[in-house]
């Protein structure tokens, strides 16, 4: 599950970090976002304040920002947009 995590985060940061819809969720996690960039390409190593930033990160975008099931296991952001109620945002 924390590889979906990193990856539903790295798909943001480097396809919709530009997209209106996220501009306060990018501004937010300025940590989250590069950080899973950083895991993606094995430039940092996972420890519990990594861990943290993330599932912290990913709360956040699954229940205040796309509002969409914390119960359901997504793998990728293309997924999660498509089950949020603001899916008409990205048509």
């Amino acid at each position: 599950m924390f590889d979906s995590k990193v990856n539903i985060l790295y798909e943001l940061f480097t396809s919709y970090k530009k997209h209106p819809f996220f501009r306060d969720y990018v501004e937010y996690n300025d940590m989250g976002l590069p950080l899973s960039f950083l895991i993606t390409h094995k430039i940092v190593d996972i420890n519990k304040e990594v861990e943290k930033v993330i599932n912290s990160s990913y709360e956040t975008l699954v229940l205040n920002v796309l509002e969409v099931s914390p119960d359901k296991e997504y793998a990728h952001i293309e997924t999660m947009i498509g089950d949020s109620p603001y899916s008409k945002e990205f048509a």
